[in-house]
């Protein structure tokens, strides 16, 4: 892993102010873009969703990327995998599902959990 103070493209776990720009990413991205309906982007898991975005360094650390996890049904669920089209084709998706990996196994929240399912939005069209 590339230290964060070097790492063009850190990822870490999102404050307050990031969530709110990862939901921005969220809705430019599946909203805007790919015309999911607004009202079944943002939903009830967000709120006690785990939050990890890719930021870029050299845009003081503007989010360009996220995922969120949360517990369903006793495993967890990692979804709401994006990144924004400008960054895309750098494997930063395959960065962030590594480093969501990596969270998982030191968290003392969801580190318990055996069993994560990745979740999408095909079913909502």
């Amino acid at each position: 892993m590339i230290p964060a103070d070097t790492d063009p493209y850190p990822i870490h776990e999102a404050n307050e102010q990031e969530l709110k720009e990862a939901i921005s990413v969220r809705i430019r991205v599946f909203v805007d873009i790919q015309k999911f309906m607004l009202e079944e982007e943002i939903d009830e898991y967000d709120k006690a969703a785990m939050h990890l975005v890719v930021v870029d360094a050299s845009q003081d650390n503007k989010v360009i990327g996220t995922l969120r996890v949360y517990e369903s049904e006793g495993s967890l669920k990692i979804g709401r995998v994006v990144i924004l089209p400008e960054h895309q084709g750098k494997g930063l998706g395959k960065k962030l599902m590594l480093s969501v990996e990596q969270h998982l196994a030191m968290s003392p929240k969801f580190g318990q959990y055996t069993h994560v399912k990745l979740g999408s939005q095909c079913d909502k069209r």
